[in-house]
C-alpha cells in the first residue's frame, strides 16, 4: 500500500479525446515499437507507425486507433480495463482516450490495484506516485542522481530499481525516507527489469552483457552475452527471460540453468518482445522500414523466426509483429496446462493427451473446452504450443 501526503496542486492535466477506430483482419503498418498483452491474454496492444493497434489473437481481428500515437511504453492496468500508452490512457471497451500532460516527466506504470500511476518527474530525476483518477502528486521519492535512464517497480510495490547516467544500479525503497543502495558491480548498466516474483533483477549493460542479480543473496548469479540487449521480458513464472537484441536477434534464457533455450532471427530492427500472460507465446515488435539503416549484421547463429516450429501469427506489413512459440517442449506444454486453472477432472483429461503421439487429440480436446472450463488466453497458448510441437515433429 502506498501512503503519503496529498499535495493540493494538480500535477497533471487530463484531456479527453474521441478517436476513430478502424477494424480489419490485418491492418497494414511497417513499424512496431512496443507490444503488451492484456492480463487475460485475449488482447495484444501494439504501438505502431500508424497508431495504436489492438489485436485479438482468437478472432484475428485488429482495431487501429490512428489518432493515438503508437508509443514505446505500453502498460495495462491490473484489471485490463485501461492501457497506458506514452502520455495517454485508453479505455479498453469504449476506446476513449485521456491525454496526460505531465510537467517534466513521463509515466511508466500502474499500481496493482489500479489506483496509482508511477512516473519519473522533476526532469526525470525523481519518482512520483500519482492518484490515477485525479493525477495529483501524492508522494515523491527523491533520487536526485541525474536523469533516470531506466526504471522498474518491484511486483510487491516496495522498491524501485533504476539506472542513472554513471551506469550505477540503485535499489530504492518505496517509503518516505528511501534507502538508496548502489550496486557497483560494473558502472555500465542501462536497463533493469524485476522478475515476476521480485526475487531477481535483470540488468543490461553497455558492454552487451546481461546480469541476473539475486535480490536475497545480493549478488550476480548469471552473466549472459546480451548482444546489445535493448529490452527484457520475463515469462510469467520467472523461469525464462527474453532479450530483444540490437543485432535483430531474440534470445531466450532459462534462468535456473543459465542456458540459452532459444535464439531467433527477426525480420527487422528489434524493438520489443512480450510473453503472453500464461507464457506460451511471445509477441515480437520490429521496425521493418528502418531495418537496413539501423540493424547491424547478426553476431550469433540464430534460427530464422519463420521456422515453422516457432511461427504462430504475423501482423502488419512484412511481419512487423510476429507471435511465436519460444522453446516448444512437452514439459512446457504440461506446465502451461497446470497453470490454466481448470478443474482437476478437466485438467487430467487434457494432460492425458499431452504426449507427442497424441498432439492432434490434445488440440481437439482443448478446442472443445468452453470459456467456463478454460480461460480463453490459456486456451490459445495451449493450442499454439501444441501446434508448434506438431510442426517440429514434421520437420
Amino acid at each position: 500500500m502506498i501512503r503519503g501526503r496529498r499535495i493540493a496542486l494538480a500535477f497533471a492535466a487530463i484531456l479527453l479525446i474521441v478517436v476513430k477506430v478502424y477494424a480489419e483482419e490485418n491492418l497494414p503498418f511497417s513499424s512496431a515499437y512496443d507490444v503488451a498483452w492484456s492480463q487475460d491474454g485475449t488482447l495484444l496492444a501494439v504501438g505502431t507507425s500508424e497508431g495504436l493497434l489492438f489485436y485479438h489473437p482468437v478472432t484475428h481481428m485488429s482495431e487501429l486507433l490512428r489518432d493515438v500515437r503508437g508509443g514505446a511504453n505500453l502498460v495495462w492496468s491490473a484489471d485490463g480495463s485501461q492501457l497506458l500508452s506514452g502520455l495517454t490512457i485508453v479505455n479498453r471497451e469504449t476506446k476513449q482516450v485521456e491525454s496526460l500532460h505531465i510537467s517534466g516527466g513521463r509515466v511508466f506504470g500502474w499500481s496493482e490495484d489500479g489506483e496509482y500511476l508511477v512516473a519519473v518527474i522533476h526532469d526525470s530525476q525523481d519518482i512520483g506516485i500519482l492518484d490515477a483518477h485525479t493525477l495529483q502528486l501524492i508522494e515523491t521519492i527523491v533520487i536526485d542522481r541525474g536523469e533516470i535512464t531506466s526504471v522498474s517497480w518491484s511486483p510487491d510495490e516496495t522498491r524501485f530499481a533504476v539506472t542513472i547516467p554513471n551506469g550505477s544500479v540503485l535499489i530504492v525503497s518505496n517509503s518516505a525516507n528511501p534507502t538508496i543502495i548502489e550496486y557497483p558491480q560494473d558502472p555500465t548498466a542501462i536497463r533493469v527489469s524485476w522478475s515476476p516474483l521480485g526475487d531477481m533483477l535483470a540488468i543490461g549493460t553497455v558492454a552487451h552483457k546481461v546480469w541476473i542479480w539475486d535480490a536475497k543473496k545480493q549478488e550476480i548469479i548469471h552473466t549472459f552475452d546480451g548482444q546489445g540487449a535493448n529490452r527484457f521480458d520475463w515469462s510469467p513464472d520467472g523461469g525464462l527471460l527474453a532479450a530483444s537484441n540490437l543485432d535483430g536477434t531474440l534470445t531466450v534464457w532459462d534462468i535456473e540453468t543459465g542456458t540459452v533455450v532459444d535464439s531467433l532471427q527477426t525480420f527487422g530492427y528489434l524493438n520489443d518482445a512480450a510473453f503472453s500472460p500464461y507464457g506460451g507465446m511471445l509477441a515480437v515488435a520490429t521496425d521493418i522500414t528502418n531495418a537496413l539503416l539501423y540493424r547491424p549484421t547478426p553476431t550469433s547463429q540464430a534460427h530464422d523466426v519463420r521456422n515453422a516450429a516457432r511461427w504462430n501469427q504475423t501482423l502488419g506489413t512484412d511481419g512487423a509483429v510476429q507471435i511465436i512459440v519460444p522453446a516448444p517442449s512437452l514439459e512446457r506444454l504440461r506446465r502451461l496446462t497446470e497453470r490454466c486453472g481448470m478443474t482437476t477432472s478437466v485438467e487430467g483429461q487434457v494432460l492425458a493427451q499431452a504426449e507427442t503421439s497424441h498432439l492432434p487429440a490434445f488440440i481437439q480436446q482443448v478446442e472443445s473446452l468452453s470459456n467456463d472450463q478454460i480461460p480463453p488466453g490459456c486456451k490459445a497458448d495451449l493450442i499454439a504450443v501444441a501446434q508448434a510441437l506438431q510442426a517440429q515433429g514434421e520437420e
